[in-house]
C-alpha cells in the first residue's frame, strides 16, 4: 500500500512522505484543507424525475487562512476561483423512473473545459486541459416468486486530469507565464488523505483516495450485476466487471497540454508529465485493461448463523501500465458470522 506518513520533527512541524519507504521525499506540511458542497435538488412528476445540481471546491491555505465567503450558503464556489487556493467542480445529476421497478441515472461532472482553438497563454498555443467525467446508469428490481430479484448496469468515462490540479505556481518552463506543478509542490486535488493508523509516537499513517469515483481520472469503466435475495434465507450475486485505466494516477502532476502534441483522452498511452510517487512514471507505456469476475452467496443456517463465500477472478493486461506484463489472479473468500442479538 502507498499512503502519506506524517511526521513530528524536533521544531514542532509535521512532514510528510509518500511511496515506499526505501523512496520517501519530505517537505513540512502546513496549513489547512476543505471541501465544501452546495447541493440543490428537484423532483418533478410525482417523484419520476429528480434534477440535482452539485456545487463543491476544495480549498486549500498553506498559512492555515480562510476567506469567510466560502460558509456563506447563497455563494457559488465557481464565482470565487482563486487559483493558488480554491478548485471548483459542479456536478449535474439526472434521475428518470419510468415505473416502479426501473430507474435511469446519468451524472456530469465539470472540473476544466478547454474548447478548441482556446489557448490561456498567449500566443504560445498551451492551453489547461479540460477535466471532466461523466456516468450512465440503470436500475431494475423485481419480486421473482419468493424473493427479490435486482440487476443492474453502469458506464463511467473520467478524463486523464479529473480530480488533480496545481496550486497556480509559475514554473515557466514552456515560455510565459505557465503552470506546471513539479513532483513535491501542493495541489488543489479532489484526493484527501484517510487517517489509517499511527506509527509510533510521532508518526501518522495516512491513505489517499479520490474523492469522487473510485477508481479516479483517466479511466472507462463497465459493470454489470444480478442478484437474487429471499429474506432470511440465502442471497446469490454475479458481477462482471471492466475497466480500461491510462497511465495518470492520484499522484499525478497537473501541466499544461498543447493540442498539436497531446489531447488528454482516457486512456492514456503515456505519462506526460512528473509523478509525486513514481520516479519512473515515464516507462508506463501503456493503458491497462481489467476484467473480473465475481460471484457471491450468502446461507442463513439459523436465525443467528449465517455462512457466506466469494469468489472473484481478475485478469490484467499491460499491468503497472507496462505494455505486454499480463496478470492473473483468483480471490476466495470463505467465512462464518455468528450474531448474538
Amino acid at each position: 500500500m502507498y499512503a502519506r506518513t506524517y511526521t513530528l520533527d524536533e521544531d514542532g512541524d509535521y512532514k510528510e512522505s509518500w511511496g515506499n519507504p526505501d523512496e520517501w521525499r519530505y517537505g513540512v506540511l502546513r496549513g489547512i484543507s476543505m471541501f465544501l458542497s452546495h447541493r440543490f435538488e428537484w423532483r418533478l412528476k410525482s417523484d419520476k424525475v429528480k434534477i440535482v445540481l452539485n456545487d463543491a471546491q476544495m480549498y486549500i491555505n498553506e498559512n492555515g487562512l480562510f476567506d469567510l465567503q466560502t460558509f456563506n450558503p447563497m455563494t457559488f464556489y465557481h464565482n470565487m476561483r482563486l487559483r493558488s487556493n480554491t478548485n471548483s467542480l459542479m456536478g449535474i445529476e439526472a434521475e428518470y423512473t419510468p415505473f416502479k421497478n426501473l430507474n435511469f441515472y446519468a451524472q456530469l461532472a465539470l472540473d476544466n473545459i478547454t474548447f478548441a482553438g482556446e489557448a490561456n497563454v498567449k500566443d504560445s498555443g498551451w492551453q489547461e486541459p479540460s477535466a471532466y467525467g461523466f456516468m450512465l446508469g440503470a436500475k431494475y428490481t423485481m419480486p421473482y416468486r419468493k424473493g427479490i430479484l435486482h440487476s443492474s448496469a453502469e458506464f463511467a468515462y473520467l478524463n486523464p486530469y479529473m480530480y488533480i490540479r496545481d496550486a497556480g505556481r509559475q514554473n515557466n518552463t514552456k515560455g510565459g507565464n505557465i503552470h506546471d506543478q513539479k513532483a513535491g509542490e501542493w495541489g488543489v486535488n479532489f484526493i484527501p488523505a484517510i487517517r489509517m493508523q499511527g506509527l509510533g509516537d510521532k508518526h501518522t499513517l495516512y491513505d489517499e483516495q479520490f474523492l469522487g469515483y473510485k477508481y479516479g481520472g483517466d479511466s472507462i469503466t463497465l459493470n454489470f450485476d444480478v442478484k437474487y435475495k429471499v429474506v432470511n434465507k440465502y442471497k446469490i450475486g454475479a458481477r462482471l466487471f471492466y475497466m480500461a485505466h491510462g497511465t495518470h494516477d492520484k499522484w499525478t502532476c497537473w501541466n499544461v497540454v498543447h493540442p498539436d502534441t497531446y489531447i488528454p483522452n482516457a486512456p492514456s498511452a503515456k505519462h506526460h508529465s512528473e509523478n509525486h510517487k513514481d520516479a519512473k512514471y515515464s516507462e508506463r507505456n501503456a493503458a491497462y485493461h481489467l476484467v473480473a469476475l465475481g460471484l457471491d452467496g450468502e446461507y442463513n443456517i439459523k436465525q443467528n448463523l449465517r455462512t457466506y463465500g466469494h469468489l472473484t477472478l481478475v485478469n490484467i493486461w499491460n499491468a503497472g501500465n507496462i505494455k505486454g506484463v499480463n496478470k492473473f489472479d483468483a480471490q476466495l473468500t470463505l467465512g462464518i458470522i455468528r450474531s448474538l442479538l
